[in-house]
């Protein structure tokens, strides 16, 4: 990350002064890193780990960056024909952003569709249009590209504990290589740190060929497929902890339900007391906060032991200077014939 100085002298210009969360993990980091406190973890075993969207950046692009993208594939990219099934699953979406309430099987229709709106990319065309989409004008928020969105505060959250010498990951339901291009030049952490939903990518000479028997060719390229190899929200993110780091984090962070079982498996860590986060989207001034949904997701952690950050109470900025909601509610984006 990009803070090089003492941890000690680390300033939360982007938190509210005195605010409870900070204190308690600047308690908890500095305690991590001092071989001669109770509380101390090796650096090898110093790893934090933070979901992405709705965490670290804004699920109001509308919706999270995933559904975003499929949005503007399926509405407002005139080289792409969309099936009937993927224009029926985008209407979904825009009544699921709307009303906050996701009807049966929709997530597994959302995964499906998704993979298949960007099916036979290559891997170099799939990343180029995130950066073109991510580079745009924001719809949801004056004075921003959909790049700017992330959460400074968390953002400077995760370079303190880099400089107390945490190794920092994320984990996201989102696609692996859409959250690598979205955190670029934003989020300082090498690649091989992002835990994400992956799809199946081939060689575009292998065809129905294993992988395991096919042999790449000096001209293939990478394919990007609609074959879904595994969705790393709910117990998934903790398959995919252990899978992709190989031990059990320290610390924490999520916003919502598809984090619980991760924030449970850190709570458990067997070696050291991990200390976990709830993030509250409950600024409905500043941005898109439900303040009856965060308070009930404020019980919901509280039960687990789990410590909560109130982006209204503990947020002194969300977003650079400029950057505001656009409208008074999100489910107004779609609104008198508005689309993304």
């Amino acid at each position: 990350m990009t803070y090089d100085g003492s941890p000690a002298d680390f300033v939360f210009d982007r938190w509210t002064e005195g605010s409870a969360p900070i204190e308690e993990i600047r308690k908890f980091a500095e305690a991590a890193s001092d071989p001669g406190s109770e509380g101390y973890i090796p650096k090898k075993d110093r790893i934090a780990v933070f979901d992405m969207d709705g965490t670290i950046l804004s699920e109001n692009n509308p919706g999270d960056m995933e559904w975003a993208l499929y949005l503007h594939r399926i509405y407002s990219d005139p080289g792409y024909r969309a099936t009937q099934e993927q224009k029926d699953l985008a209407e979904e979406m825009v009544q699921v952003i709307r009303t906050g309430i996701k009807p049966p099987g929709f997530t597994a229709r959302k995964n499906r569709c998704n993979a298949e709106a960007f099916d036979g990319m290559t891997v170099g065309q799939y990343v180029a249009y995130i950066k073109d989409f991510i580079s745009r004008p924001s719809d949801t928020y004056d004075g921003a590209r959909r790049r700017d969105l992330f959460y400074l505060p968390m953002v400077q959250l995760m370079e303190y504990l880099a400089a107390c010498g945490f190794t920092v990951f994320i984990c996201s339901a989102t696609e692996i290589i859409n959250v690598r291009t979205t955190i670029e030049g934003i989020i300082d952490i090498p690649m091989h740190q992002v835990i994400g939903t992956e799809y199946l990518i081939t060689a575009s000479g292998q065809g129905d060929a294993d992988g395991m028997s096919y042999v790449m060719d000096w001209n293939d390229d990478l394919i990007y497929t609609s074959r879904i190899q595994l969705v790393a929200s709910g117990m998934n993110k903790v398959i995919k902890l252990i899978q992709g780091i190989g031990q059990c984090p320290a610390i924490a962070f999520g916003n919502g339900s598809g984090d619980f079982s991760m924030l449970t498996y850190v709570s458990q860590n067997p070696f050291y007391k991990g200390k976990c986060f709830m993030l509250l989207a409950d600024d409905d001034v500043r941005d898109y906060g439900k303040p009856e949904t965060a308070a009930k997701l404020r019980e919901q952690a509280e039960e687990m032991g789990w410590s909560v950050i109130s982006m209204k109470e503990d947020f002194k900025t969300i977003y650079r200077e400029g950057i505001k909601p656009k409208f008074r509610d999100i489910g107004e984006v779609f609104g008198d014939g508005r689309f993304i």
